[in-house]
């Protein structure tokens, strides 16, 4: 089986555009023929195996409704936030709505996901740690917020 496909493009910037798509080179050797040399023969692989990894999600919820508000790649330190949520009041660009942040270790945005709605489920199932996380600390006159870590069940005060 061939793993490659051949593309008959031409132009350039603006101008550039694909003009045939080819399983062999011969068939598009052919195209370019019979259509005259204003037109370039682009390879590629096709199918190749996509490498799996796994690499750290923010992902965001509305507080009172429970919906997914966004989720993205992030690059925010690992060690410092994997695992963690974080309940943000009147912070950043959405002010009139608070929103729990969770960080997640997964491999795509939809497993992402779904291992944050289930700990968001958790975090609010119990009493203890819901009320903590919503109930800012104020300290020297600053609100400041509680993070949880997940895993280990510990408060650590963001400062």
């Amino acid at each position: 089986m061939n793993n490659k496909i051949y593309i008959v493009t031409s132009g350039e910037y603006s101008d550039y555009g694909i003009d045939a798509v080819f399983t062999t080179k011969e068939k598009a050797v052919e195209y370019v023929e019979q259509n005259g040399t204003r037109y370039n023969i682009e390879e590629y692989n096709i199918d190749e195996e996509v490498e799996k990894k796994t690499q750290l999600w923010s992902i965001e919820f509305c507080v009172e409704d429970g919906k997914l508000c966004e989720a993205s790649p992030t690059s925010y330190d690992r060690n410092k936030v994997i695992d963690t949520c974080f309940i943000f009041d009147t912070f950043g660009y959405r002010k009139e709505i608070p929103y729990i942040r969770f960080y997640v270790d997964a491999d795509a945005m939809d497993s992402a996901v779904k291992i944050a709605r289930e700990r968001f489920a958790s975090v609010k199932s119990n009493d203890y740690i819901w009320l903590r996380l919503t109930r800012p600390l104020f300290v020297n006159g600053k609100t400041q917020y509680e993070i949880f870590n997940i895993k280990t069940n510990v408060f650590t005060k963001k400062y």
